[in-house]
């Protein structure tokens, strides 16, 4: 049964979880890195008993409408099975994604109905499809065979699949801030994407070589690069506070400690 209130993230929460690639690059160059990605998300969403709801690949971002209560774990470990056999491929040492991912919670039914049809308008806003019908790469007809989704919410809003499609026509006008509410957040950096990051900016040095300048250049990096807290920094580089603290290259330079 759906009711009118969504319970929030203490408990299981719907979410629209939202990013990107670094710097707004590409990520999807062709359809065998956008089944990879379908089938990380499966594997993902069955590891941490996640539902889609809704998703969207887009060349350059993803949008998703999840139900669960694993969200950081459950994106975090979506994008780490991405990115090894990706980098192998592309033969890539820079960072993919941005290290943080967009997350709202979605509390009431007309919220989550409005975030579905945002979801899905994508390909229709970017010039990618006529019709929605036309995109393979959201939940909608054939997208379904790629990821594994719950359409328990679809159902109950639409009465059908041309009922859907018209929504998401007359739906053009939603745009991204209509569906931000007040307990959107972006998340915190998981400590496995940051070292993920961290392994990229040394590339190949080892941290116990290297000198107090350098150290304080990288944890400058990790602040502007990520939304790791000090404290992950810190721990991460085997340093103090005090010293992720001095001369933070952050504006808000008490946030997140």
């Amino acid at each position: 049964m759906i009711v009118g209130k969504i319970r929030k993230l203490s408990s299981e929460g719907i979410y629209h979880v939202y990013f990107r690639g670094s710097s707004r690059r590409v990520i999807f160059y062709d359809d065998e890195d956008r089944k990879l990605f379908c089938n990380c998300i499966n594997k993902a969403a069955k590891k941490f008993k996640t539902k889609i709801l809704a998703y969207a690949l887009m060349d350059n971002h993803i949008h998703l409408l999840v139900k669960t209560n694993f969200l950081s774990k459950f994106v975090s470990s979506l994008k780490i099975s991405f990115i090894r056999p990706y980098y192998k491929k592309y033969f890539l040492t820079d960072s993919l994604f941005g290290s943080r991912f967009g997350s709202s919670v979605k509390e009431s039914t007309l919220s989550i109905k409005k975030c579905i049809l945002y979801i899905l308008a994508n390909p229709l806003k970017a010039g990618l499809c006529a019709d929605i019908s036309e995109y393979r790469w959201i939940s909608f007809e054939n997208g379904f065979k790629d990821v594994e989704v719950d359409n328990t919410f679809i159902n109950f809003y639409f009465d059908s699949k041309e009922n859907l499609r018209d929504q998401v026509k007359s739906s053009l006008e939603i745009k991204e801030l209509d569906i931000v509410e007040k307990e959107d957040v972006w998340c915190k950096t998981t400590f496995f994407d940051l070292a993920e990051l961290l392994h990229k900016i040394l590339a190949g040095r080892k941290i116990s070589l290297l000198s107090k300048k350098e150290l304080f250049e990288i944890k400058n990096k990790l602040l502007l690069e990520s939304s790791a807290t000090y404290s992950q920094i810190a721990s991460l580089l085997n340093v103090s506070l005090k010293f992720v603290l001095y001369k933070s290259a952050r504006k808000n330079h008490l946030r997140d400690i």
